[in-house]
């Protein structure tokens, strides 16, 4: 084997180990690290997922934790999607270089070949016939002697064809290495894939279970509604009392923005709700009767106060709540007022109230998803928008 034989080897194997250092260097570890990031989370989702199952939380929490592992699955199958679409970039982009190459290549060949036609033509390389023998065109220029007696241009020519090889066989082994990497990711892919229809399955299995919950304790909810909309204080029937509709005290001084109104079409009420919700911003503020009357009824048993998309079942939904009696109006109609969702009421059955008097808490026990005040106003035993009337702020 010549010397130049044995050069050309072992710079061809070391460009071939430049290029699959810098490979794994930079794209396969940063995409293992990228991926490796989501997988983290998704990991984490899934942890927290287990934990409440083991815990036996609330079909919500449960539900919520679910949503979290999707996204988290989602997010690794796109970062996995954004892989591939840059491997299949950087793949084009190498082939394309390696079809210029090519080309290229193509030209001087031919020219190459109408010189080493003059050369054996004129006799003056009687090696010619041999080194016509190797198995390729590679080789034939490795071996080839002839290039002590070409002139300058030939060798020239010569080098810039060796060279476009050289470089056409390092992109191809550039390309192999991010189609090993692509493989990967494809299995990746494929995997999550899998993983993210067993997720979506279980979670609309829970949430075909958390509607069942939703529409019972919906029936609860109404059918408590009907019994507070019937009661009536016996006090108001034996006393002189009168409702003053128009003069209403708004029931939650300093607090005015209404977070659901009357009928809201929101995913909770789905248009079945039958007051207003007044936030507070997550404060338990003072809780005003909004006219004179008596508390008939009061519930202040519930514990659950804590935001949740589903009912605890106390208070028939309502959680703690006051409802009040105040009498007649000279429109001869009845009215009633009921403020549900209380941290705690501060009022018993059957008291006189004043108007304006604190009654309570603001709260979310019941099926409440924050801290609010549910209002409602009942005339002749008929729940009505609370907005229809004109309250008097404070």
């Amino acid at each position: 084997m010549t010397k130049r034989i044995i050069g050309k080897i072992i710079a061809t194997l070391c460009c071939f180990t430049l290029i699959f250092s810098v490979v794994a260097a930079s794209t396969p570890v940063e995409a293992a690290k990228t991926l490796q990031d989501y997988k983290n989370e998704q990991a984490a989702a899934k942890k927290e997922l287990n934990r409440l199952k083991a815990e036996k939380a609330d079909k919500q929490k449960i539900k919520d934790a679910f949503d979290k592992q999707i996204a988290a699955t989602q997010a690794l199958i796109d970062e996995c999607m954004n892989k591939l679409n840059g491997y299949n970039a950087e793949i084009q982009k190498k082939q394309d270089e390696i079809d210029r190459l090519a080309e290229d290549m193509s030209d001087d060949k031919a020219l190459f070949k109408k010189r080493v036609r003059a050369i054996y033509m004129s006799g003056s390389n009687s090696n010619l016939q041999i080194l016509l023998g190797a198995e390729d065109f590679s080789e034939y220029l490795v071996l080839s002697e002839m290039t002590k007696s070409v002139s300058a241009k030939d060798s020239r020519l010569i080098s810039k064809i060796t060279d476009a090889i050289d470089k056409i066989e390092v992109e191809k082994a550039a390309i192999q290495v991010i189609a090993d990497e692509q493989d990967e990711i494809k299995s990746e892919l494929d995997a999550q894939k899998k993983n993210l229809n067993s997720q979506v399955a279980e979670v609309n299995a829970l949430l075909k279970d958390i509607n069942a919950d939703i529409n019972q304790a919906q029936k609860d909810y109404d059918k408590a509604g009907a019994e507070i909309d019937k009661l009536t204080a016996p006090q108001a029937g034996n006393s002189n009392l009168t409702a003053n509709p128009t003069m209403f005290l708004w029931p939650v001084p300093g607090y005015y923005r209404i977070s659901a109104g009357w009928q809201s079409n929101d995913s909770v009420h789905k248009g079945t709700h039958k007051g207003i919700d007044i936030s507070t911003g997550g404060r338990s503020v003072d809780v005003v009767a909004c006219d004179d009357g008596y508390v008939y009824i009061v519930k202040n048993s519930c514990k659950h106060n804590y935001g949740k998309n589903y009912s605890c079942g106390c208070g028939g939904g309502y959680g703690n709540y006051v409802a009040i009696d105040h009498g007649k109006a000279s429109d001869g109609k009845s009215y009633k007022t009921l403020y549900a969702h209380m941290k705690t009421a501060l009022v018993k059955n059957g008291q006189y109230v004043k108007r304006g008097q604190v009654i309570g808490k603001v709260g979310t026990t019941g099926w409440s998803t924050g801290y609010h005040l549910h209002l409602e106003t009942i005339v002749n035993g008929t729940k009505v928008n609370p907005k229809k009337f004109q309250y008097q702020r404070q």
